[in-house]
């Protein structure tokens, strides 16, 4: 994984943005990686949910209000 700068992350929005991809999905994108990220972080460590908290996160993060 690459970790990029404000300055280099706003840049690749930006980009991905004017190459058709809409901003919602781009932020819909990153806070799902966000929300995978931590139920790992939570099922390495305290073993408590697994597979179906996970399931449920991700359910909460893909919805549209």
């Amino acid at each position: 994984m690459e970790v990029l700068t404000t300055a280099e992350m706003e840049r690749a929005d930006q980009l991905t943005i004017a190459s058709g991809t809409p901003g919602f999905a781009l932020m819909l994108s990153a806070g799902q990686a966000v929300a995978e990220a931590a139920m790992d972080l939570v099922e390495e460590g305290a073993g408590r949910g697994g597979r179906r908290a996970r399931q449920q996160w991700r359910g909460r993060v893909c919805r549209r209000r």
